[in-house]
This record gives C-alpha cells, sequence and structure tokens, in this order.
C-alpha cells in the first residue's frame, strides 16, 4: 500500500488493539502464565519493563508508517453507530471503527476474520 502511494491512517482504538496484542505477544513469550489479566496491578516489574519496552519498539514502527487520525469522538453518530453493537451485527469497537472511516471517506484493512464486511453493514 505505501508503495502505491497510500496513505495510512491510524485510529485511536486500532492502536490499543495492537498495544495490547504486542503486550499479550510479549507476556506469551516470556512463558508466562496464561492470565495475562493478571500482570495489571501486579508487582512484576521485570516482566512489565521488558514487556513495555518490546511493545514500544512495535508502536514505534507503526507509528513510523501511519498518519494518526483525529478519532472525531464528540462528533461521532454515537448511537448509529453503536445500534450494530446493540443488534449483535458488530462489536463496539468495530462500530466505532466503521463509522470513522465512513466519516473520514476511507477504507479499513484488516486481517480481522470476525470484523463484520462491507456488504453486512
Amino acid at each position: 500500500m505505501q508503495a502505491k502511494g497510500s496513505t495510512l491512517l491510524l485510529h485511536s482504538i486500532v492502536l490499543s488493539e495492537y498495544w495490547n496484542r504486542c503486550c499479550r505477544i510479549e507476556w506469551n513469550a516470556l512463558g508466562a502464565p496464561s492470565d495475562f489479566e493478571r500482570l495489571r496491578g501486579s508487582r512484576a516489574i521485570g516482566e512489565i519493563r521488558e514487556i513495555g519496552a518490546e511493545a514500544m519498539q512495535q508502536v514505534r514502527r507503526l507509528l513510523a508508517v501511519t498518519t494518526r487520525v483525529d478519532d472525531g469522538f464528540s462528533e461521532m453518530d454515537l448511537m448509529g453507530a453503536l445500534a450494530t453493537f446493540a443488534d449483535g451485527t458488530t462489536d463496539a469497537d468495530d462500530a466505532i471503527l466503521t463509522e470513522a472511516c465512513q466519516r473520514h471517506g476511507c477504507a479499513l484493512v484488516t486481517a480481522d476474520g470476525a470484523f463484520p464486511s462491507a456488504e453486512s453493514g
């Protein structure tokens, strides 16, 4: 996409999901117990620092090739976006991302098999 001159936009929800996934990958690489949530609020400072350092490297790479987009939360048709959540079509993050793409006139490219297709929304 970059070779074709496309601008890659980064939404705050995507960054949050990416960050969380990077941390989970690092947590698993440490051979830690499968309960990732246990890490939050724990005293495992060494593990937290190691996980955070690696995740920061990955996020820096992502930020280097993307343009941050204002998510426009205060102007969003939030009730319209979340109506698809209420009817069981999408989860809340997917609904917000879909609405943001429509508002910015851009396409969402994802490998998330659970993400609703354009035909369903």
